[in-house]
């Protein structure tokens, strides 16, 4: 289920870093699902993994600040410093042109790397914070989501989309349940 939350959608501001939401966030709560350090994040079809942060590290509090003070005094958020501020991650490419960068994982499923094949429904990793203020204050639980990436062709999906309503309305068709 897609957020209620317009705040959890692509292109929603993040103010505290000049910038703006880059993909799909599900916490509990606002979308009527229980996560925890247990839920599992699974690929949502066949396609190949371009990237996992085996050897993702935690920002230090005193880098992560300078990172988001950097970016308010560009007024924007630097490529690099967005990939830090996603935690661990792994990406996959699927057919046509879609990637997904599935973010804040807490750990990474034995067996995932970059080449690897999987599958639709294939375990990449664990919900968790890696990358926000929750794991920089040693929060292991607090704020757990992920935090999905949808690109078509190298392009966030909702580029341009502009109105919440109609991102949510593609989320849902994307996201929806399909018969195989």
């Amino acid at each position: 289920m897609i957020s209620t939350r317009e705040s959890h959608l692509p292109g929603a501001r993040r103010a505290y870093r000049n910038g703006y939401h880059e993909g799909i966030d599900w916490y509990s709560g606002a979308t009527g699902t229980t996560i925890d350090l247990n839920t599992k994040v699974l690929s949502v079809a066949d396609g190949v993994v371009v990237r996992a942060d085996l050897d993702y590290i935690e920002f230090e509090k005193d880098e992560r600040e300078a990172y988001l003070t950097l970016a308010g005094e560009l007024h924007e958020t630097p490529t690099y410093i967005l990939d830090k501020l996603r935690g661990r991650s792994v990406w996959v490419q699927y057919d046509h042109g879609v990637m997904v960068r599935y973010a804040h994982l807490s750990k990474i499923e034995e067996g995932i790397y970059v080449g690897k094949e999987v599958k639709r429904g294939e375990t990449l990793g664990y919900v968790g914070n890696s990358g926000t203020s929750f794991a920089v204050n040693d929060d292991p639980e607090g704020g757990l989501h992920l935090h999905a990436d949808l690109l078509i062709y190298g392009e966030l999906f909702w580029k341009y989309i502009h109105e919440p309503q109609q991102i949510r309305n593609v989320l849902i068709h994307t996201f929806k349940e399909r018969s195989q």
